[in-house]
């Protein structure tokens, strides 16, 4: 508690009532350090909400005023009540003969706003422990449980169907009509996902039986027209197969030309004035790629029929744009660590 300069008389906080029964002259309380003129006669009484009222460095966000502490009941700004200081004879009854009820002293301030502040710290310590999740109060750390620890995905992940368990689900392959890549746009025009591997051609018929290849989705896609360009038609083809060691023989096969599989038919009128039946005619262009034990394999051809050079813009922008779309599901069931859930 701060006392008053060596005078030996009251400090802020400990003012006699006395001093407090009646306004402050103001020429009196020019000369007494330490007090402030509770009434202006210009301004008049500054109470809780009347204009002018401010605690310094309380609810206001002005600063404390150096050398001073806070400003307590009986201080300028206050008043009794909130409404400036009593008349002389207001503790006991009306000027006009009516009883009234007696004012607030200081020690009854005192005492409201003690039970204030200890609500307040009440709260406070509420919201604290809240927040902290009613840890008791401790400073560590929270330490990470094991029911939130993810277990790491293997790197072997996608190297068999004993990991990479999850079949594979209508729509998770090729799920949108339209595709569009570096400005090229392809459009589906046929999808098929089927159990087994049907329609193998060649060396496949004896590499992906139904004990190697458990599922494959074919689509056909065909590219936008373009002015000056001719239209691709491409076909693309995902195996799930049991092993990463399949995958990688069939790919060989397929890039060898040893084998295949039919492409889907290409539905009536999906493509004007078309020359050819299907990607994989004389004229069409392969791929293939194993992902772990996925195998894609890609087939463009020119609608018009004609040939084509393995070096064409067109023809090799397909392979590569179709090819990468493929391997996307791929991609996602190595990070997830699973296919799709929904």
């Amino acid at each position: 508690m701060q006392t008053s300069a060596g005078d030996g008389g009251p400090s802020r906080y400990e003012r006699p009532a006395s001093r407090l029964s009646s306004p402050v002259d103001p020429d009196e309380a020019a000369a007494l350090p330490g007090l402030r003129t509770a009434y202006d006669p210009a301004a008049g009484y500054r109470g809780f909400g009347t204009p002018g009222f401010e605690t310094p460095g309380v609810g206001t966000g002005a600063p404390a005023v150096p050398g001073e502490g806070p400003v307590s009941p009986g201080d300028s700004g206050y008043g009794f009540d909130g409404y400036g200081p009593p008349s002389a004879d207001s503790d006991n009854h009306d000027p006009d003969g009516g009883d009234e009820p007696p004012g607030r002293s200081p020690r009854a301030w005192r005492m409201l706003l003690a039970v204030a502040g200890a609500v307040v710290v009440l709260i406070a310590a509420v919201a604290v422990v809240a927040l902290r999740g009613g840890d008791g109060g401790s400073t560590g750390d929270p330490q990470p449980t094991t029911a939130g620890t993810l277990a790491p995905i293997p790197a072997t992940f996608l190297d068999s169907v004993r990991t990479d368990s999850d079949p594979i689900r209508a729509n998770e392959f090729f799920p949108t009509a339209s595709v569009d890549r570096d400005g090229r746009r392809y459009q589906r025009i046929a999808s098929r996902l089927d159990s087994g591997c049907p329609q193998l051609t060649g060396q496949l018929t004896s590499l992906f039986t139904a004990a190697h290849c458990t599922q494959v989705v074919r689509s056909l896609f065909l590219s936008a027209p373009v002015a000056g360009t001719r239209q691709v038609l491409a076909g693309v083809t995902v195996f799930r197969l049991d092993t990463s060691t399949t995958a990688t023989r069939g790919a060989q096969v397929l890039n060898q030309g040893g084998g295949g599989i039919a492409p889907l038919p290409i539905p009536a009128g999906t493509i004007q004035n078309a020359q050819i039946t299907g990607p994989g005619g004389n004229n069409s262009w392969r791929g293939a790629q194993s992902h772990g034990h996925y195998l894609v394999y890609t087939q463009v051809a020119y609608v018009d029929g004609t040939q084509g050079a393995a070096t064409d813009g067109p023809l090799r922008a397909a392979q590569t744009d179709l090819a990468q779309l493929a391997t996307e599901p791929i991609g996602d069931r190595a990070v997830l660590g699973h296919g799709p859930r929904r």
